[in-house]
């Protein structure tokens, strides 16, 4: 009877041991499958905000060719005030609304995939710039300016590179920083 009893025991005693050895393993599986999952959660979030940074870049370079191709456009000599622009001209302003367009995407993308708290100012600021230089070209005239004119002009253009300078600064943190 006592071997009886002994195997009774050591029966009881293995199933215990089966059931708190799978108890084990299934939480470390869960665990992992779980850190796994952050991880490719993580990654995926990464590629978003590399693939909406570049966006933005390519959209802001566009823009600043813009504003240097609408500097160069040539009016004609012989308008009057009243005349409309040149054609140049127009082209050029139209493709410039083009490229702002482009780039007021890029920013809206950059909102979804954030992190806004440190990327908003950036993007204000990359607006702001651009605002202003597009409003400076309105007053400018390369046959015919002032000094402060081309100041303006010029400070508008730096202020656009700065911009441009601050939003990489601010992305580079963004994506090398362990927190997601």
């Amino acid at each position: 009877m006592n071997d009886a009893w002994g195997a009774v025991v050591a029966g009881v005693a293995a199933a215990i041991g089966g059931l708190l050895g799978g108890w084990i393993t299934a939480r470390s599986a869960v665990n992992q499958a779980l850190t796994e999952g952050r991880e490719q959660q993580r990654n995926w979030l990464l590629d978003q905000r590399l693939a909406a940074y570049t966006e933005l870049l390519d959209a802001y370079d566009g823009v600043k060719k813009r504003l240097q191709d609408l500097i160069t456009a040539q009016e004609d000599p012989f308008i009057d005030d009243n005349d409309p622009p040149s054609r140049e001209i127009v082209q050029a302003i139209g493709r410039l609304y083009e490229n702002r367009e482009s780039l007021a995407l890029a920013m809206r993308r950059i909102d979804l995939v954030g992190p806004r708290s440190a990327m908003q100012p950036a993007v204000e600021a990359i607006t702001l710039a651009v605002e202003a230089a597009f409003r400076t070209r309105l007053n400018y005239s390369v046959a015919n300016h002032t000094d402060e004119e081309r100041t303006d002009w010029l400070r508008a253009l730096e202020s656009v590179n700065a911009s441009q300078i601050t939003f990489v600064e601010v992305a580079n943190q963004v994506l090398h920083s362990n927190d997601l």
